[in-house]
């Protein structure tokens, strides 16, 4: 080997040693953090999750939709507090939940429950974690679209009736997955193709999703209120709320009235004819409870250890309203029939007092009466009647002699004294037989006398005038 070669060789058989013992030597493993604290900090721009671990780490976050939330999930890092929910009292936010999610390798995810939808941002300083919560910006308008028709699939679920009533029916065997049903004023009534029917509840939206075979049923929800009428045999179903899940196993009858509020308060009511339990277990941890047949409980705040059994008034549907009957009354005066009606009856008019009608009179009691009547009260009849029917040549024929009254002391109304010769033209004029009038005559108005000169007097006549003054 000549010199110049040595070196070459030498340095060739350094860099092979140098990969193969790096490639045989595996990598250390990297360093576990540990979750210390979660705190949700106010600000003027929106709220913040702190979240404080005892070395830096990288978040992966995910926003979803029904319910609206935030998932932040933190690799490689363990978690090590006591409380795994946090209840928060912000228009953005209704509580914050954490737990350990995977532990090969580690996994810490923490939910944050949203009121509304948001937008976010998150950066790291240290050893801690911020995520910056901020009001969604709106959309941007969009050009009109034209509307056009086209064949579509038949749909999982249509109205039973039109209107208001919200009753709602399964078109097919099978339900959409994911297949909502919104209740408005009324309540909504989910008819199942297996049997029975699922109440939604007024102002509740819950989403349906059944299994491959069709035997299963999954109902989800985020606030609301739905019951369950029907009976199962072998096949279960489950009821989702943002902090439970509600194990519906069968064989057996389940009738029960659930609701969920926005603070995470939880309803489990049985309703008359249950004979079936309800297994409730957190989404979030491995706490079970079972609600047996006959029981009812509320969960506070999303936590099985948090219950009592005070049951809200709102746990379930509203009862139907009943709707008032208005029924006749029976009359106190039994009926007539029309063939003993007079000739001359008539219907009331309004205001009139109902008179009970006098007993039928024949001819032969009026002759036998030693006193007639004093007086006779005579009523016309309007003049929209219809005419009185013709006689009849066997109809009996019946006459009265009563003498008229006249009461001459009543004074007539007073004329007012606005027109009175207004009203005496439009008095009536009527001619008296075996009266004679004188024929009136009007005379042209007379003319004032003319104005005539006095006559001049004489000289003697003046004289005699003045002595018949002095001495008079």
């Amino acid at each position: 080997m000549s010199r110049t070669s040595f070196p070459f060789a030498l340095l060739t058989a350094a860099i092979l040693l140098a990969h193969y013992g790096s490639a045989q030597t595996p990598p250390p493993p990297p360093t576990v953090a540990v979750v210390q604290a979660v705190r949700v900090v106010p600000d003027k721009d929106g709220p913040s999750v702190e979240i404080l671990a005892n070395r830096s780490v990288t978040p992966q976050i995910r926003k979803l939709d029904n319910p609206p939330r935030l998932v932040i999930d933190l690799p490689n890092t363990n978690f090590s507090l006591k409380r795994k929910r946090f209840a928060i009292s912000s228009d953005e936010i209704s509580a914050v939940r954490l737990d350990q999610f995977q532990k090969e390798p580690p996994v810490t995810r923490v939910v944050v429950d949203l009121l509304k939808p948001v937008a976010y941002s998150w950066d790291t300083a240290g050893n801690r974690l911020m995520v910056r919560l901020r009001a969604e910006a709106p959309p941007s308008p969009q050009p009109p679209t034209v509307m056009s028709l086209h064949k579509s699939a038949e749909p999982a679920v249509v109205p039973v009736s039109s209107g208001n009533s919200g009753v709602m029916a399964i078109a097919g065997s099978r339900l959409a997955a994911g297949s909502s049903i919104t209740a408005g004023s009324d309540t909504a009534i989910l008819h199942l193709a297996r049997g029975g029917e699922v109440r939604v509840c007024p102002g509740s939206t819950v989403s349906a999703t059944p299994s491959q075979s069709g035997r299963d049923l999954m109902l989800a929800m985020n606030t609301g209120s739905l019951e369950t009428n029907y009976s199962l045999d072998t096949s279960a179903d489950s009821v989702l709320t943002p902090d439970f899940r509600i194990l519906l196993a069968g064989p057996g009858d389940f009738r029960y009235a659930i609701s969920v509020d926005s603070r995470g308060n939880t309803c489990v009511r049985t309703l008359p004819g249950n004979t079936a339990s309800a297994i409730v277990s957190e989404l979030m941890g491995d706490g079970t409870y079972q609600v047996k047949p006959g029981e009812q409980v509320v969960f506070r705040s999303g936590r099985l250890a948090a219950r009592d059994n005070e049951i809200p008034l709102g746990c379930g549907c509203p009862a139907p309203a009943t709707r008032e009957v208005l029924r006749a009354a029976t009359p106190s005066v039994p009926p007539i029939p029309d063939e003993k009606l007079p000739p001359s009856s008539r219907l009331a008019s309004p205001g009139e007092t109902l008179q009970p009608v006098p007993p039928p009179v024949s001819a032969r009691e009026l002759n036998t009466r030693s006193q007639l009547p004093g007086q006779v009260t005579v009523s016309v009849a309007e003049p929209d009647m219809p005419p009185l029917p013709a006689s009849k040549p066997n109809d009996v024929q019946v006459q009265i002699d009563a003498p008229f009254v006249f009461r001459a002391a009543d004074p007539p109304p007073a004329p007012t004294p606005v027109a009175p010769i207004l009203e005496a033209r439009n008095l009536p004029l009527r001619a008296i037989p075996g009266e004679t009038r004188a024929p009136l005559l009007e005379l042209p108005p007379a003319q004032p006398p003319a104005q005539t000169k006095p006559p001049q007097r004489s000289f003697l006549g003046k004289v005699k005038g003045f002595f018949a003054a002095i001495f008079r």
